[in-house]
């Protein structure tokens, strides 16, 4: 073999496929070694590399090695990685709240709940037995007194005469804070005991008097004093004033004042609307119209001439039901 003190190396894959041979035993012509050129320091600096790996067997790995991720479920020699192991976690978990998601939380739930447990399992115990129908009271005489039965709890039978009597319904209790058994009250003992008047049940304004003698409120007498007493479909107005209304259309309205009567025709009433007026008594009537609505008269005549002067008023039109346009006629004569 020759020596040289100084060679190129030819390539990398060329060495590496010498190294390959010789790892696998195979033989290696001298003339390959031979046509490769090398430097020692090179050399030098491979081995140091191929130290620096980890070996097959027994690796110890640093840094943040990753690896592929196995499937959900897989149960084979597999590597596990962080994801795998967090997934399996999250599926034992599931959608468990966030203070119920560590082994801690939820063995220190189940011995507060084992807790809560026992002492429910003590409050039931001294519960009164549904099967036992109030025999395993402590004190059956302090129940009844609390019950306010008294001895008619222990009573095999109860007479009507207890409950009621022959002329109606009656309570049972007491009129006096004495102790004993209850007694028969009548509805008045009863209204006595709670002293209950009108005033109590929202009564005050209440009296028990006849149709014929209940009173009129002060407003209702001011109210009704502006009226016309009606006959049929005649309406008599007694008072020195008056305005027509809804309920005059197709009456005959009577004034039967001794003075001057003054009539006012509302603007509101609708188009249509009729009535006669005559003058019954001495005072000659006055038309006007009210604010808004309209008198027509072809002679601009607007007053009843005299006694049993009679004259028609009719609503020929309300644009918008507020501009009543009156149109009148008959035995009528200027307005003074």
């Amino acid at each position: 073999m020759r020596q040289r003190s100084h060679i190129e190396m030819s390539g990398g894959a060329r060495l590496l496929g010498l190294l390959n041979a010789v790892a696998a035993s195979e033989p290696v012509p001298l003339g390959q070694f031979e046509a490769m050129q090398f430097d020692i320091d090179q050399i030098a600096g491979l081995v140091g590399a191929l130290t620096a790996l980890a070996p097959l067997a027994n690796a110890a790995l640093t840094g943040a090695p990753t690896a592929p991720t196995a499937a959900f479920g897989a149960n084979t020699t597999q590597i596990s990685t962080t994801a795998f192991v967090q997934s399996a976690i999250q599926a034992i978990i599931g959608m468990a709240p966030e203070d119920l998601d560590t082994l801690a939380e939820i063995a220190a739930r189940l011995q507060t709940e084992e807790s809560n447990y026992a002492a429910l399992v003590s409050v039931v115990a001294g519960k009164l037995a549904k099967a036992a129908n109030l025999s395993d009271l402590a004190d059956a005489a302090a129940a009844r007194d609390n019950l306010g039965l008294g001895a008619l709890a222990t009573l095999a039978s109860v007479s009507p005469d207890q409950i009621a009597l022959p002329n109606g319904p009656r309570l049972l209790g007491r009129t006096d804070a004495g102790a004993g058994p209850a007694q028969s009250l009548t509805l008045a003992q009863v209204k006595a005991a709670l002293g209950l008047g009108k005033a109590d049940v929202g009564l005050g304004q209440v009296d028990n008097t006849a149709d014929a003698d209940k009173p009129v409120s002060t407003p209702q007498a001011t109210a009704l004093a502006t009226k016309a007493d009606r006959t049929d479909g005649v309406v008599v107005v007694t008072g020195a004033a008056y305005t027509l209304q809804a309920d005059d259309n197709g009456k005959v309205i009577e004034f039967a004042n001794a003075g001057a009567v003054a009539v006012t025709l509302p603007a509101d009433l609708p188009a249509g609307f009729n009535a006669v007026g005559c003058q019954a008594g001495a005072g000659k009537v006055s038309l006007s119209a009210a604010a808004g609505a309209a008198l027509r008269n072809r002679q601009g005549f607007g007053r009843s001439t005299g006694q049993w002067a009679e004259w028609s008023m009719r609503i020929r039109a309300n644009t918008g039901g507020a501009a009543a346009e009156w149109v009148i006629s008959g035995d009528l004569e200027a307005s003074a």
